[in-house]
């Protein structure tokens, strides 16, 4: 038997690195000033999969300007 080692979110998710979970941590901060973005009449892409690529875009601007 051997120990491991694991980081565990707010939302409950398991993570290997803590760097990995402080990144979906990090995630979960701006989550909700995303969703009222997207939910927005500034937000012109009304689709779930362009909502999904903005999403993404803005969450690794975000990490971008945190480094």
């Amino acid at each position: 038997m051997r120990e491991i080692t694991a980081y565990e979110t707010t939302d409950g998710k398991i993570f290997g690195t803590s760097e990995e979970a402080s990144e979906h941590q990090a995630y979960l901060a701006i989550k909700p000033e995303i969703d009222l973005f997207l939910n927005s009449s500034y937000c012109k892409y009304n689709n779930c999969a362009h909502q999904k690529i903005v999403e993404n875009t803005i969450i690794a601007w975000k990490a971008w300007c945190n480094k």
